[in-house]
């Protein structure tokens, strides 16, 4: 099983909550290139990034994952 995170519900939710990236990487403390790239693509981001975003953006846990059954 592998889980990324969506880069499309990432992007929908900040255009919802009318945040930039350049917000986003304030509130998680990580750069704005990093957030760039979490917004372009479906990524892996540790678990801690994650959990982050989640509680920054008020989402339940797996709301954000992509997850792909890799059998």
């Amino acid at each position: 099983m592998k889980a990324m995170l969506n880069h499309k519900k990432l992007r929908a939710l900040l255009a919802q909550l009318n945040l930039t990236q350049e917000n986003l990487a304030g509130l998680l403390d990580i750069s704005e290139r990093y957030v760039g790239t979490l917004c372009r693509q479906d990524v892996n981001v540790s678990v801690t990034i994650y959990m982050k975003l989640c509680r920054t953006l008020c989402v339940e846990g797996t709301e954000l994952l992509i997850v792909e059954d890799g059998e």
